[in-house]
């Protein structure tokens, strides 16, 4: 008899779950860990249970040993004069549809004239329903919100050596909704003056954004038939490492390397101009966003840096 009781009580709990979950939306979802925050101590983005381990290429980030359910990371290859090369990596959210980071080595050998082919087609490397739909068009033609670019995380700029290697910076994976006014302007002025740091040696990039701060944890989202198709980034960020001389024809080490940082919010900028007021340390970028960059420099180097060094 007792059993039945159970059994009775447990099905009503059953079907009054099942009605109230009739009347709510079915696009809710998990959501990713918030990055860390500003209060000076680092707090790792997947948390302190997720190991990690540095990765074969300098500009990689410090990444999990076993990715998390939600992320991918991939990275796009190309050849150039028969010789395979590595084009960037990406650390991109199934749920925000965001890359968090994308990193590539910066050279001359990236460098020529095949040209901007701004086509933008889907990321071959994942399913088309884990990215948004910019392929179609833009944000306001798309999803009817106005004032955002499909802003670059690798620029096309920086992958003009074959056409291969320019078409796969017009990815899904490869763009953000960035405030247009930024994009064309002052962000357009910070991917130029990383160009101007190009030598024998290679340059070490990596670009990324927050989609929430310290100050503002809540997610903007992006919707579409009272679906949640993505997120909009709070703020960009770029970190850089690079040899001082830029020819030594080695990687960075403590004694040869310089590294810089940089932080820009996702709204109509007040200047055009990358001034000083833009520039944090790497190691302030890592507090930032929870990310480890440039895992074999020294914290104590990455806490500095030269404003000489860098034409600011």
């Amino acid at each position: 008899m007792r059993f039945f009781k159970g059994f009775a009580c447990l099905s009503i709990l059953l079907l009054a779950i099942f009605v109230a979950g009739c009347d709510k939306p079915q696009t809710v979802v998990p959501l990713p860990p918030v990055p860390g925050d500003t209060s000076g101590v680092f707090v790792p983005f997947f948390g302190d249970t997720v190991a990690l381990a540095a990765h074969q290429w300098t500009e990689i980030p410090a990444s999990p040993v076993h990715m998390p359910e939600g992320y991918s990371m991939l990275t796009h290859y190309t050849e150039v004069n028969g010789r395979r090369l590595r084009n960037y990596t990406m650390l991109y959210d199934h749920t925000y549809k965001v890359s968090h980071w994308v990193a590539y080595p910066l050279h001359n050998v990236y460098r020529g004239s095949a040209g901007r082919q701004d086509v933008w087609v889907y990321d071959p490397s994942l399913s088309q329903s884990l990215q948004m739909d910019v392929v179609s068009g833009g944000y306001q033609r798309v999803y009817g919100i106005r004032g955002y670019d499909r802003g670059h995380q690798i620029p096309s700029a920086d992958r003009q050596a074959t056409v291969e290697m320019n078409q796969q910076t017009f990815y899904p994976t490869n763009c953000t909704p960035q405030n247009a006014q930024l994009n064309q302007n002052l962000w357009a002025n910070l991917e130029a003056l990383v160009r101007t740091q190009i030598c024998s040696d290679t340059v070490f990039v990596i670009t990324g954004c927050a989609i929430t701060t310290a100050e503002d944890k809540t997610v903007d989202w992006i919707w579409k038939n009272n679906v949640r198709v993505g997120a909009i980034p709070k703020a960009y960020w770029k970190v850089m490492l690079r040899t001082k001389n830029g020819r030594t024809g080695a990687l960075p080490n403590d004694g040869t390397a310089k590294c810089i940082g940089f932080w820009m919010e996702n709204r109509t900028p007040d200047t055009d101009k990358v001034s000083r007021d833009f520039v944090k340390s790497v190691t302030e970028i890592e507090k930032l966003t929870g990310f480890e960059f440039f895992t074999g420099i020294s914290d104590d180097v990455k806490s500095r840096y030269n404003l000489d060094l860098w034409g600011l």
